[in-house]
């Protein structure tokens, strides 16, 4: 199939990053993205909470946004991931 390319074949190809090289070949940085469309559509949209600190790290799967009041006004930093949204 012309233009495909397989993900290992890529992540061997890109071994200049672990190795240093300041020349890497432009095919390397070329290939295409992941299709959208592989990804798996979720019914109900998954809800992670990642709150830090340099002293702490918490992470939890909310069941809904109103578990993630409490981490608002903290000294910690909140990130909050939605997966699955779609139309």
């Amino acid at each position: 199939m012309a233009g495909s390319w397989n993900i290992k074949d890529k992540a061997k190809s890109l071994s200049f990053l672990k190795n240093g090289d300041a020349h890497p070949n432009v095919s390397d940085l070329a290939a295409p993205p992941l299709p959208l469309h592989s990804q798996k559509i979720l019914e109900k949209p998954k809800i992670t909470v990642i709150d830090y600190s340099d002293l702490s790290y918490h992470e939890a799967e909310a069941k809904d946004v109103s578990e993630c009041f409490r981490f608002k006004n903290q000294p910690t930093v909140t990130w909050i991931n939605i997966d699955g949204l779609h139309q």
